[in-house]
């Protein structure tokens, strides 16, 4: 709790908790993290940042970004894997009013990845997509529209797999 960044060089298991405070939490290219909150929220607030140059596997639970007077983001130029039942979702406020928070969104110029044989598996947030997304089992859902446009590659070309858009406000680009 608190500002500035935490950097992560080596493994991470995030388990349980929340980080609050303006700052980033950082996994460098060299670091992986595990998140596994065992069916429980992991919180980000007031600011945090998610930024990842290195690995993420996310497991079970769900990592909620809390809307707040600053713009709170997830920046993926490594892998992020969705290898289980884990979900990406938003909250509106934390020490904003509720008609005046900024947006959380997950911007992406790495890899995402859904392995998961969860059959329906959705990210809740804006999710601008400038890298590449892959689904190999399943279906993957983008319920939260993006923020400006998304001009990266949407690969759901295993049988059984897809991409599906469930927000009007998504823009495409190529």
């Amino acid at each position: 709790q608190g500002p500035g960044d935490l950097t992560i060089d080596g493994t991470f298991d995030w388990i349980s908790g929340t980080q609050t405070g303006p700052g980033d939490t950082i996994i460098t290219a060299a670091g992986s993290a595990t998140f596994s909150p065992n069916g429980f929220d992991l919180n980000l607030r007031g600011g945090r940042d998610l930024v990842n140059h290195g690995a993420i596997e996310a497991v079970s639970g769900s990592l909620v970004l809390f809307q707040s007077a600053v713009p709170q983001t997830i920046e993926n130029d490594g892998t992020f894997e969705l290898s289980g039942s884990f979900n990406l979702v938003s909250q509106c406020c934390y020490n904003v009013p509720a008609f005046d928070p900024d947006v959380v969104f997950f911007h992406n110029t790495g890899t995402l990845t859904k392995t998961s044989d969860v059959a329906v598996q959705s990210i809740g947030i804006p999710f601008d997509n400038d890298g590449t997304v892959t689904v190999e089992a399943g279906r993957l859902t983008f319920s939260g529209g993006d923020q400006s446009s998304t001009s990266g590659t949407f690969d759901a070309t295993a049988d059984g797999t897809s991409v599906e858009f469930g927000f009007s406000g998504y823009t495409l680009t190529s």
